[in-house]
């Protein structure tokens, strides 16, 4: 994956776009602070351009000119989450001879960081990928981007014998990453406990190493 590089040199959480090789503008810096805000207060059902033009405090005519629905401005600020996501996930999948339980630590609590940081944004991702079809498209490109780091590294381990043959791979990674989507999503309400996301990591660190590690 090609990393996006910011525009003009600043830094900002979604300064991703739908083009990765253009710099991104700064009207598409203020709708997604926008969007981003108005995601905290409402689901993203409720949301409409509207509300992000009076937010945004931009015309209709000047939004599309570089968005053609609320779906592709989410769309572009998840791949940027996607891609802080997946560098954040290195310290495991690059571990090297680091124990595996202190680089899936790492790991697994700077993922709850991310998540906790652009929360309203992956919520409404997680709530919508099945209806908003751009957004949808984005998510699971996500999603199949984890699972093929993790089934590479269950099959990396098991080829240097630090971790035993088992169930299948893929498999298995289809159910880390999915069912660590949910527990992030479900932390995020307080479901798990007052820290939120981080709430889940000590259990999910506990359940990798369980179903990768041991026989």
């Amino acid at each position: 994956m090609t990393t996006p590089t910011p525009a003009e040199g600043r830094t900002h959480p979604f300064w991703a776009s739908t083009t990765p090789s253009r710099q991104v503008s700064n009207v598409e810096l203020g709708v997604f602070a926008a969007t981003e805000a108005l995601l905290q207060r409402m689901a993203i059902g409720e949301l409409t351009v509207a509300d992000i033009l009076t937010e945004a405090k931009i015309s209709r005519t000047t939004f599309y000119k570089y968005f053609t629905s609320k779906g592709m401005v989410v769309s572009a600020m998840l791949r940027a989450c996607r891609v802080e996501l997946l560098d954040v996930s290195r310290p495991w999948t690059k571990r090297g001879k680091r124990p595996p339980e202190d680089a899936l630590h790492e790991t697994i609590s700077s993922v709850a960081k991310v998540w906790a940081r652009h929360r309203p944004v992956l919520r409404a991702s997680s709530e919508s990928w099945h209806s908003e079809s751009e957004i949808g498209q984005e998510w699971v490109a996500m999603m199949d981007d984890f699972v093929d780091d993790i089934t590479r590294q269950i099959n990396r381990e098991r080829k240097s014998g630090v971790a035993p043959a088992g169930a299948d791979s893929k498999q298995i990674a289809i159910h880390l990453a999915w069912g660590g989507e949910r527990l992030f999503y479900l932390a995020g309400f307080g479901l798990c406990g007052p820290g939120l996301e981080s709430d889940v990591v000590d259990t999910m660190v506990a359940v990798w190493l369980a179903a990768i590690y041991k026989a």
